[in-house]
């Protein structure tokens, strides 16, 4: 298989609002484990503390985010009425895919009408099932804003995107197995960039009673992944998405975005087992193996490993025997494989799931670092650690010292029988890239535009981008203006901040942002089609050097100045251009006949 570069991700997970948030949540070993919110159900009616109770669920704590009921429906251009009528998971989709996009620094009017492919691996559909239950209150938007399929189309729609689009439903292993297909229409070359995400919403109890029916949920609520003490899931919720492009195409400047590659995947199924939901050892031990073998790799090179690990006494030693046989390392080995499970910090995400784990594979591969699996003491005897020589990540731990890249793997596995592996490596650059820009910035100056689409969004992104300059050097600061002047959308309202020192930047970028108010007009209206523009430029604002600097700094204006020479060039029997450049004689450029021409292309 040919290598997959992951280049943009973001997400919203329990105790983690954004990628930031996750790796702090995930180094620290921190839990996003809370009591289940009344805004959800009625806890009390639904809960009861012996498993199998008829209707009722043995579990009073989940993973939850803090907010599913805001979203800005003008930004995307929907309507109140019909953003009412929309899935939760459709509109976290939405916002968490935009800001994966800036995260790979791809503004979205760049891969508008592109071949882009959208995979999103979803299972549940709660509040489409609410909205239908009184059948006179369906309307067409009840269709438009729900159905599993809605949430790959939409994306698909509002980013004008052409490749496929797919929802993918293999119940918990549905995102990594959408990463899987994504990489596959990659590598086939049917389409040129991949998002990829998966979405878990818990709108109803209906799911925590079938879990607690079967036995799976953990009444305690914390998923004690590899422990004796393992009781069960704590079920979550979340988004996740990552941006993927063919390693072969990115760009040398692109480099640093990486965060890491995937080498091969795979994906098969548990065939006729002890049951439908029972997992199958020997098809998990063979997914492992057929992922390294697209990827090219040995399984002796792995380092570490992302489990499935429910933290079930049944499903935790089967994986742990599989991934055993998978690796074939006994005790005199020399090296043991570490392992983890982030549904100790989060809880099970179901149809999520996948996408935590390679979330979390990728920041702790760039890192360099192996965060621990939490709520874990004392090891389940059934797991046979020390005879398969794994090792679980107890504390926050450097990663193993080598002279090949990092290299990681992450399962997912199906509650139906659909098993997923992915093996991710390190993205290692042979030669930095030569700078793109000034390191002192242009002329001087640091340029930092800001812009939004209303008043509010503008303050609170000026308020972001203090937080996030305070923190950078002066050359990281050169590099995040010219993301944000190139890589992101621009907008109706803005503002500029500009200084010579990052202190000047940050004091003209407060002073701005305090100027805005709910008052503040928008600096430019946004047209559908682009307006005929009649410049007069009028005469005697001409003068001896006007444009140099702008000509030789930036290659937009240049481009410019060589479409009005073309046109000129002719009636003037002279280059302008040459002029603005070349010429010394302020009597030249007086001339009307010269200077009408370069003001108005200047």
């Amino acid at each position: 298989m040919s290598d997959i570069a992951i280049i943009g991700m973001s997400c919203r997970f329990p105790g983690a609002d954004n990628l930031d948030d996750y790796w702090t949540l995930l180094r620290e070993g921190l839990s996003g484990i809370s009591p289940t919110s009344r805004e959800r159900w009625d806890v009390d009616a639904h809960y009861h503390e012996t498993v199998k109770t008829p209707g009722k669920s043995n579990a009073h704590q989940g993973g939850f985010l803090k907010d599913i009921k805001g979203f800005d429906a003008r930004f995307f251009g929907i309507s109140d009425k019909e953003a009412r009528y929309m899935d939760p998971q459709q509109r976290l989709v939405l916002e968490a895919v935009w800001h994966a996009l800036e995260d790979a620094h791809i503004a979205p009017r760049d891969i508008a009408g592109s071949a882009t492919g959208v995979f999103i691996g979803v299972m549940t559909n709660e509040y489409g099932m609410q909205c239908s239950a009184d059948l006179d209150k369906i309307n067409l938007f009840t269709g438009s804003g729900n159905g599993l399929s809605m949430i790959a189309n939409r994306v698909s729609y509002f980013f004008d995107l052409n490749g496929v689009s797919l929802a993918i439903d293999t119940a918990c292993s549905s995102s990594l197995v959408a990463v899987a297909k994504a990489c596959q229409s990659l590598e086939v070359g049917n389409i040129d960039f991949a998002i990829v995400a998966g979405v878990n919403l818990m709108l109803d109890p209906a799911m925590d009673v079938f879990y607690s029916q079967a036995g799976l949920i953990s009444p305690t609520g914390h998923c004690r992944t590899f422990d004796e003490k393992a009781d069960g899931i704590a079920r979550g919720e979340g988004v996740g998405v990552v941006i993927l492009q063919r390693a072969c195409d990115i760009s040398s400047n692109a480099a640093d975005n990486v965060y890491g590659l995937i080498k091969g995947c795979a994906v098969n199924h548990d065939g006729r087992s002890n049951g439908i939901t029972a997992p199958n050892r020997a098809l998990q031990e063979a997914v492992i193996r057929r992922a390294h073998s697209a990827a090219g790799t040995s399984v002796d090179n792995i380092d570490y490993i992302e489990l499935h690990g429910t933290g079930t006494q049944i499903g935790d030693p089967i994986e742990a025997m599989a991934l055993g046989a998978a690796l074939n390392r006994d005790s005199s080995h020399p090296r043991e494989c570490w392992i983890g499970s982030v549904k100790s910090n989060i809880g099970h995400l179901e149809a999520a799931a996948g996408i935590a784990a390679l979330i979390k594979c990728s920041l702790a591969i760039k890192r360099g670092w192996i965060p621990p699996s939490i709520n874990f003491e004392v090891p389940n005897k059934l797991l046979k650690l020390q005879e398969h020589r794994l090792a679980v990540a107890r504390q926050l731990m450097q990663w193993p010292e080598k002279t090949s890249p990092r290299l990681a793997g992450i399962s997912s596995f199906g509650l139906g029988g659909t098993n997923a592996h992915v093996v991710l490596s390190e993205y290692c650059v042979s030669s930095p890239a030569a700078r793109s820009v000034e390191p002192r910035g242009v002329c001087g100056y640091w340029v930092l535009p800001v812009s939004a689409k209303n008043p509010k969004a503008l303050r609170t992104l000026a308020k972001r981008y203090l937080e996030e300059i305070e923190a950078l050097s002066e050359d990281e600061l050169v590099e995040f203006c010219a993301t944000a002047a190139t890589r992101r959308s621009s907008f109706e309202y803005r503002i500029l901040a500009l200084g010579k020192t990052p202190a000047e930047m940050i004091a003209n970028l407060k002073q701005a942002a305090q100027q805005v108010s709910d008052e503040t007009t928008p600096a430019v209206k946004p047209y559908l089609v682009p307006p005929v523009i009649f410049a007069y430029a009028g005469q005697g604002s001409q003068w001896l050097g006007m444009a140099r600097t702008l000509l030789t700094q930036f290659d937009v204006f240049s481009q410019a100045i060589d479409q009005c020479d073309a046109l000129f060039s002719p009636c003037l029997g002279q280059s302008i251009k040459h002029l603005l450049l070349h010429e010394t004689d302020a009597d030249v450029i007086d001339d009307t006949a010269n200077a009408q021409p370069l003001i108005f292309s200047y």
